[in-house]
């Protein structure tokens, strides 16, 4: 038990609190932050630094936990001499307050709700790769498998035990969900990236199967987290603790955090990234600029669909221009890196997965191709007019309501007007019909659309990176996502970003204008009160619904007795 302590110290704590402590990049500014906040940049450095080890070591086939441990021993211990031992953050760092409380209901909540997890250990179908992956890794401490019996296989023969496949990725299939990549020398590689198998790898390793299966559930915290302190930032104390409790409880993220999947792992990776961006590109804290590249940078490793979030942030970026701000080496370098390591990866390691995405766009249409060049046209004369401070006054103030005005009227368009056929599946006209219906009710997307429209109105220039990204993610998911009530393994993909903005929004709308300043008039205050509770019983109600909706997860668990079976 004190050795799982120890370990779990090293991998999730130690060094990023001493990164986060070492005297370097205005150390003054990040000192400011709240005991909270400051811890949990802790925790996220560490899981950076941990996830960036653990890949590079099982890219070079040497992983093993020991190994991992060592390596953030290592960090610690180089940061701490480096800084002369200088890791007081002195007298201007705030002490823990009642504001303290918040973060940890949260986590006690995410514990009640996410564990047990499931005995999902057998392989096939999606999470059984995962955890099959993960388990792989901790054991033979590298990415890719050389498979002894598909190297063994005489050239003329290998047709007769696996089935070609006509694709330029890889030649054929070992099992479900593992790829033959080069049968000459066995290697086989599975079918998703690696970065959540990689922490199934460490939970195995600090608690073995136990450990392997209950990494989600930890993960979902680390999303509940994320989501309460980037709300923090962009909408305050309170909106941020009811969405954050609106999502803990809300029967997608109950289910999923007790299911193998990488969308929560995604999730807490954006959301802690896009926070990470706003304290360095808004806040010009240039401690933020490296962390944010190097969280958004490991989202790539965890799904592509991360790729929608580069594209906001690179939005984000330009839409800078017209308020002064300028792309920060501190965050632009880093980039680069970890996108052309991305880039690498997926030509590399895991082309078959690769596959689907290029053959996304391969295919296409002329109609498609048109929006994006005029798309690109648009933002050719958007760089262009920033050259005149008359034009940059006019965008500053139009940009903000073009991104409101597109969101609600696709959503109006969606939820009211689209109707199958044609090219047009059924599941992908209903998609948000489906969403509010099951995941949301029509009364919480209301509210979300309200607190979309409230929040960029008067926060567009201070959150771009994440206002964007909402858009982004679902202007992208909701043309073509499968959302059905029967089948919640297809109605995942909401999840990372889409299902935990709806709740911030929803909780932004039930307290939008309140100030946390108890006002002296008695009027003021009567009216201060009034619309606190009205804000209350709205998201109380509607918690209320996501309650019901979970309640019967409560005391289940996937496959349970599975693992004394096998």
């Amino acid at each position: 038990m004190l050795y799982q302590l120890i370990a779990l110290a090293v991998i999730a704590y130690l060094p990023g609190a001493i990164i986060f402590r070492a005297p370097f990049a205005d150390r003054e500014r990040r000192t400011a932050l709240s005991a909270e906040e400051r811890g949990f940049w802790g925790v996220f450095i560490s899981l950076a630094l941990s996830s960036t080890v653990a890949l590079g070591l099982a890219a070079a086939e040497q992983y093993s936990f020991e190994r991992l441990l060592a390596a953030n021993l290592a960090v610690s211990i180089v940061v701490a001499l480096l800084a002369r031992g200088r890791l007081r953050l002195g007298t201007g760092a705030p002490r823990p307050n009642l504001a303290a409380l918040a973060p940890v209901v949260l986590i006690a909540l995410g514990c009640w709700l996410y564990f047990p997890s499931a005995e999902y250990i057998i392989g096939g179908k999606d999470p059984g790769v995962y955890m099959n992956e993960g388990i792989q890794i901790a054991q033979r401490g590298t990415l890719l498998t050389h498979d002894l019996q598909v190297e063994s296989l005489p050239p003329n023969s290998r047709d007769l035990f696996i089935a070609r496949r006509d694709s330029e990725a890889y030649y054929g299939i070992r099992f479900m969900g593992y790829f033959v990549t080069d049968p000459s020398a066995g290697t086989v590689v599975a079918q998703f990236p690696h970065l959540y198998p990689i922490w199934i790898a460490i939970g195995y390793g600090v608690d073995g199967l136990t450990g392997a299966r209950r990494i989600i559930g930890v993960w979902a915290l680390l999303g509940v987290l994320s989501l309460y302190f980037l709300g923090r930032r962009a909408v305050g104390a309170v909106p941020a603790l009811a969405g954050a409790a609106l999502l803990t409880v809300n029967v997608a993220q109950v289910w999923f955090s007790r299911y193998p999947n990488s969308e929560l792992v995604l999730q807490a990776m954006l959301l802690a990234g896009l926070l990470a961006f706003a304290r360095s590109h808004v806040d010009e804290d240039r401690f933020f600029g490296p962390l944010a590249a190097t969280l958004l940078g490991l989202s790539l490793f965890v799904r592509f669909p991360a790729v929608l979030a580069w594209a906001a942030i690179g939005g984000a970026y330009l839409a800078g221009v017209y308020v002064g701000r300028r792309p920060r080496i501190g965050f632009v370098a880093p980039a680069v890196i970890w996108i052309g390591l991305a880039a690498w990866y997926f030509v590399a390691i895991l082309a078959p997965y690769a596959e689907q995405p290029i053959g996304f766009v391969q295919n296409l249409q002329t109609d498609h191709l048109v929006w994006l060049g005029a798309s690109g046209m648009g933002l050719v004369a958007l760089l262009a007019a920033a050259r005149s401070e008359p034009l940059r006054v006019q965008i500053r103030r139009w940009l903000p309501v073009v991104v409101t005005a597109v969101v609600v009227l696709a959503a109006a368009y969606a939820y009211f007007l689209r109707a199958p056929g044609g090219r047009l599946a059924v599941h992908d006209a209903s998609a948000l019909r489906t969403y509010a219906a099951y995941y949301l009710s029509p009364y919480g997307l209301v509210a979300a659309l309200l607190g979309f429209v409230l929040f960029v109105r008067r926060s567009f220039w201070q959150d771009p990176g994440l206002i964007l990204t909402i858009s982004v993610f679902s202007l992208f998911f909701f043309f073509k996502i499968r959302v059905v009530p029967e089948h919640f393994w297809m109605a995942r993909r909401f999840l990372p970003v889409i299902l935990p903005a709806s709740m911030l929004l929803i909780a932004t709308a039930a307290f939008w204008g309140l100030e946390m300043r108890w006002p002296s008039a008695p009027r003021a205050r009567m009216r201060l009160a009034a619309r606190f509770l009205i804000g209350v019983a709205f998201v109380g109600l509607l918690g209320q619904q996501y309650v019901a909706a979970a309640r019967p997860l409560w005391n289940h668990v996937e496959y349970a007795g599975v693992i004394p079976k096998l």
